[in-house]
């Protein structure tokens, strides 16, 4: 079986409440549950099926689960690396992160994988000035017969939303603001596609696409004025305040720069705050 199912096996029997002493009695020792649970041990089929049978699951509903928490955690080990590589200017991890998701894509064939290394070379071409070819193809021919979009279609096109065409990321975002769910994750995966979506049309000299989508995302009855959505309505205030500036609007100086040092001085996210000064110091000095 494979290495982590004990850690998926974990985190679901202490959810529940089980002590792994009453799980693994009559079954297998307590040691060796523990090993399994931290990925250090295999275990026979029909021994972890009894496992299951203890806190009251079927192996179905532990699969959906393992695999949900195996997407969860590869999306967000990957985000993090990728924040680590923008924060620090680590071009080499970024490389050996391209090369390592390129060969898992040459021995496993799972999509993810390819998607991923684009997601580095559009990072590398962007942030360190190569020049990669990008394989448009792949993402675009995912998405055109992908009808239903959850966690990680929010999260892969919220990576390469710069090689949509512009039309039609303007409709997928007003699509994507008017389709948010009661599911807090995906909502949050959705509202910060939204972001990246009117960044990338703001880049692209679409002010009007921007605006209409800011406009948008401000009369959603779902969206409110609460500490859930705190991030996302300070991001979109941001891509307000860089509308007006590319408008020659001193309003628009003054909420950036508001913006800016509530991330450097007040909350202390000084590579965050760096971030979003180097974008409004190129729309400023245009």
């Amino acid at each position: 079986m494979k290495d982590d199912y004990g850690i998926t096996f974990k985190n679901i029997r202490q959810k529940k409440g089980f002590k792994a002493k009453e799980v693994a009695e009559g079954i297998v020792s307590v040691q060796f549950l523990r090993r399994f649970e931290k990925g250090d041990a295999d275990i026979r089929l029909s021994n972890f099926c009894e496992l299951l049978k203890k806190i009251n699951m079927s192996f179905e509903e532990f699969m959906y689960i393992y695999n949900e928490e195996t997407l969860d955690r590869a999306l967000d080990d990957f985000d993090a690396a990728l924040d680590k590589v923008v924060l620090n200017g680590d071009n080499i991890l970024l490389l050996n992160m391209m090369e390592n998701f390129e060969q898992s894509y040459k021995k496993t064939g799972e999509i993810r994988y390819l998607h991923f290394s684009i997601i580095c070379k559009i990072y590398y071409n962007r942030d360190f000035n190569a020049n990669f070819k990008i394989d448009k193809e792949a993402i675009l021919s995912y998405f055109d017969r992908c009808e239903t979009w959850t966690e990680y279609e929010y999260f892969i096109a919220n990576h390469v939303c710069q090689i949509f065409d512009m039309n039609y990321l303007y409709t997928l975002t007003l699509m994507a603001l008017d389709n948010k769910t009661g599911n807090r994750k995906i909502n949050n995966f959705t509202l910060d596609f939204c972001f990246h979506a009117t960044s990338a049309l703001v880049n692209n000299d679409r002010d009007d696409y921007a605006k209409n989508i800011i406009d948008h995302y401000y009369n959603n009855k779902k969206i409110k004025k609460d500490l859930p959505h705190l991030s996302f309505n300070v991001a979109m205030r941001f891509l307000e305040g860089i509308l007006m500036v590319k408008k020659g609007e001193a309003e628009g100086h003054k909420i950036c720069n508001d913006i800016i040092n509530f991330y450097n001085n007040t909350i202390d996210y000084k590579g965050y705050a760096n971030n979003i000064n180097k974008y409004y110091v190129k729309v400023a000095s245009k």
